[in-house]
């Protein structure tokens, strides 16, 4: 490979992590990302940077790549027509559509045009639909089809009404209010569910390693697990390199925080998942503050008893919930069955 590709490549890489770290909250800004590298990959990297702005706030654009390549209501991708977009995030976008041929309603996930330039993020994107489409289960959301058009890499997977998430459902939770009866009983059943859908994941030989609420759909009282985008195969872990950090600081494991894909396994997305369940319970992540403050804590505190926060907490849930996030994986629950 020579010099000038090399760059390109680096440039690419450093736009990929910029991404999902902004993404993910941080706020650093571009320049500050490449101030040790050479004159080239600077370039390279703030051109991106700026066409990739350009494009998501749509202002005119200099990438060549045109305003016309951003989905929009009533474009035609291939056998899709795009509705109304359901939700936008670092890499791209998903839409509700009407698979013509059929007549039926989906989520339409789109990768953005200039993040599918890059040969890693096609591959994340190709294996989240290789690894949803084999696992067969009611709390993990179907996908039905994957592959390109117009240039555009999509995965159609089953529409869940709103594109409600459980994200979402907490930050409409109103801590003050009075629980009902039941509440708890209820909690644990569908939090049960969920950990039978990922104990099927596991089962395959998937390991999620982004369990977020975000990345939890709400259908009824149904909570049903997406976005794979981050999985890995247990037996083929080309898509990890040590040093990367992968998943979301507020609910990755301390494990993830170090950055070696070999220590991550099924007990990382049970630490996740016990996570999500805190947040549930309390209306906050075990640890709270900056992106770097969250991945100290991790190593290095204890998270707050729920009950703490939010004194209305039961006894169970909370002893379950603690027990997800033990610091050392072999103290946690040992499969996503016993969760369950």
């Amino acid at each position: 490979m020579n010099d000038s590709s090399s760059d390109r490549d680096r440039a690419q890489r450093l736009f990929e992590e910029w991404v999902a770290r902004r993404a993910r909250g941080e706020q650093r800004p571009a320049e500050d990302w490449v101030a040790d590298e050479n004159e080239v990959v600077q370039s390279e990297f703030l051109a991106i940077v700026e066409d990739y702005l350009a494009l998501t706030e749509g202002r005119p654009s200099d990438s060549g790549i045109g305003l016309s390549s951003l989905p929009s209501p009533g474009r035609e991708l291939g056998d899709f027509r795009l509705i109304r977009e359901l939700g936008r995030g670092g890499m791209g976008s998903v839409w509700e559509a009407e698979q013509v041929s059929l007549g039926r309603r989906v989520a339409l996930k789109l990768l953005h045009p200039l993040v599918g330039l890059s040969p890693r993020a096609l591959s994340r994107f190709h294996q989240e639909a290789e690894v949803t489409a084999r696992l067969d289960h009611d709390h993990i959301v179907q996908v039905f089809a994957a592959g390109e058009a117009d240039g555009v890499p999509y995965i159609a997977q089953e529409l869940i009404a709103d594109g409600r998430t459980l994200e979402r459902e907490i930050r409409e939770d109103d801590l003050d209010a009075a629980l009902p009866s039941g509440a708890f009983r209820d909690l644990a059943q569908r939090f049960a569910e969920l950990a039978e859908g990922l104990a099927t994941a596991h089962a395959a030989g998937v390991v999620h390693r982004d369990i977020k609420p975000g990345n939890v759909l709400v259908q009824g009282e149904r909570l049903k697990l997406t976005d794979f985008g981050l999985a890995r195969v247990l037996d083929d872990p080309s898509l990890s390199r040590s040093g990367e950090l992968l998943g979301t600081p507020a609910y990755m494991s301390p494990e993830q925080a170090e950055g070696v894909p070999e220590l991550i396994d099924r007990k990382s997305d049970i630490y996740s998942l016990g996570a999500t369940l805190y947040e549930l319970l309390t209306g906050q992540p075990p640890f709270t503050g900056s992106a770097h403050e969250q991945l100290a804590a991790l190593v290095t505190r204890i998270p707050q008893r729920p009950s703490r926060l939010r004194p209305e907490v039961d006894l169970d849930p909370e002893t379950i919930t603690l027990k997800c996030l033990e610091k050392e994986p072999h103290e946690r629950y040992a499969t996503a069955k016993a969760l369950a």
